[in-house]
């Protein structure tokens, strides 16, 4: 729904839905492979020694990503030299004049990572909603001698690029901003009308010193794959993320794969968390709006992170109560068709519609602006980003988005 706040709509799942696919390690070091007869497909040695089929075009996707991170990893380290302290210090400083704890840990972590991932040529920024991973990339890209060699922002969606060019275009940085499809389109290595993603020798243009990739997370390997193999002109690469999201719609998980790959070394609760080629923000700083130190949606995040780390599980007894803030709201279904009208109904409250018939107003929340009694959708393209809907499943014939989608442009068409 609207970005700043939650509707969740649930409902129990039959125990289908909670089968997942065994995953086998097999990326980073374990490349090794033997042929069958047949000509597409290989079986990879895993961890454990077990085998696995796998089709070719993947183990080749696969080999292309190891050979990618553990060349960067071997090659010889920038030497940045910044005061990176002075930088995060006037920064912040201009919304806090006063230190606690958590405040000096936050700022400790950012000169951190920005010393690591300014001098790696390929690193890892993880942390999740309200760590700041979008502040600190723009610090690192003030910095004349990145900003210098040219700045080239990936997003797999047109709303990541936005917020995040949003964020660079305010602090005066100048780059360039695309998604990921458009810069494989323009370097031969995604065809838009099969909507295929493909390895490719040729040299890729367009790549200035500096790449960053966010939300890496929604990356499935075949996207990753083709992506990396587009970028090896590029000096500096770094991928941005939360590997605690939900998995992208695709075979693999290859941000995942690639932070525990460079955490495996990490000590379990070093401060900050920061390691070659990896850094990984862990303080809050997104207040509440009614003065709490913290919010109540992020500490529910919280609980989904990949830790030994403890939580109350309290907090989901809140959620069910609708205790947890004016960000979140739980709303429990039992039948498809319930579903279908509290979709519509929450669509209603968070735009403002005056009813769930309102399709006039459904059509200003996405935009729209009457015009001489013609809705115009072109002058506030802005507000195509002000909501959103959310679904884990894409072709489930209950809760799936397709689904979702083809009841809203029945209703609202």
């Amino acid at each position: 729904m609207p970005t700043r706040h939650a509707a969740f709509l649930y409902a129990p799942m039959p125990a289908a839905y909670g089968a997942q696919a065994t995953f086998t390690e097999r990326r980073i070091r374990l490349c090794a492979t033997a042929h069958t007869a047949s000509s597409d497909k290989v079986i990879p040695l895993c961890k454990h020694g077990e085998k696995a089929y796998q089709l070719k075009r993947l183990n080749e996707i696969d080999s292309s990503i190891c050979k990618f991170v553990q060349e960067r990893l071997k090659a010889e380290r920038f030497k940045i030299d910044e005061k990176w302290e002075n930088i995060v210090n006037e920064y912040f400083n201009r919304f806090r004049n006063h230190f606690d704890d958590k405040e000096r840990m936050a700022r400790k972590e950012k000169v951190a990572i920005l010393k690591e991932i300014a001098n790696s040529r390929i690193s890892v920024l993880i942390g999740g909603a309200g760590t700041g991973k979008t502040t600190l990339l723009s610090l690192l890209c003030k910095s004349k001698q990145i900003e210098n060699g040219g700045i080239l922002l990936l997003a797999p969606t047109g709303k990541a690029r936005v917020k995040l060019s949003k964020t660079m275009n305010e602090m005066g940085i100048p780059h360039t901003a695309l998604t990921i499809a458009q810069f494989l389109i323009r370097n031969d290595r995604f065809d838009w009308q099969t909507m295929r993603y493909r390895l490719s020798f040729k040299e890729a243009r367009d790549v200035p010193s500096t790449v960053i990739i966010d939300e890496c997370s929604m990356m499935t390997e075949e996207m990753f794959g083709a992506l990396v193999s587009a970028l090896s002109k590029a000096q500096r690469v770094i991928f941005v993320g939360d590997p605690n999201q939900l998995p992208p719609i695709g075979a693999g998980r290859p941000f995942v794969d690639l932070v525990r790959y460079l955490k495996h070394d990490l000590p379990t609760y070093p401060e900050p968390q920061v390691t070659k080629g990896f850094g990984e923000l862990t303080v809050t700083r997104r207040q509440s709006d009614d003065g709490k130190s913290y919010r109540e949606d992020t500490q529910l995040a919280e609980c989904f992170k990949e830790s030994s780390e403890k939580f109350d599980d309290q907090i989901f007894t809140d959620l069910q109560g609708n205790q947890l803030g004016k960000h979140i709201t739980f709303k429990s279904w039992t039948t498809v068709e319930d579903l279908q009208q509290k979709i519509l109904e929450t669509i209603c409250q968070e735009t403002g519609m005056k009813s769930i018939d309102d399709a006039e107003g459904f059509d200003i929340s996405l935009g729209g602006k009457i015009n001489k009694g013609w809705m115009d959708f072109g002058s506030l393209p802005s507000k195509l980003d002000s909501w959103q809907i959310l679904s884990a499943y894409k072709n489930d014939a209950t809760v799936g988005s397709s689904v979702i989608n083809r009841v809203i442009h029945e209703k609202y068409r």
